[in-house]
């Protein structure tokens, strides 16, 4: 139907979009990205692309035990670094 043609339609242009997962090429600059929150960590891998634009490699984001929730905001700022560098 409609809606289903136009969920595809929107698929299409994500799909697309610059903000597709670029591949990881080793001679690129390379940056790692991460984050806290009071029950999440999370980063993401981002590659400089030939015009200086920053392109997404990779997602990471996990939910915090309870007691590594309730770290201080710097452990789990160091965790999210940990954590990433790990996957």
């Amino acid at each position: 139907g409609t809606e289903q043609e136009q969920s595809f339609v929107e698929l299409k242009k994500a799909f697309l979009s610059e903000e597709v997962l670029a591949a990881f090429d080793p001679e690129k600059r390379t940056i790692v990205e991460c984050d806290s929150s009071r029950r999440a960590i999370g980063a993401v891998l981002l590659q400089e692309g030939a015009d200086g634009t920053l392109r997404t490699i990779a997602y990471f984001s996990r939910k915090l035990l309870v007691h590594k929730a309730n770290y201080p905001i710097h452990n789990k700022e160091l965790l999210a670094v940990l954590c990433c560098l790990k996957e």
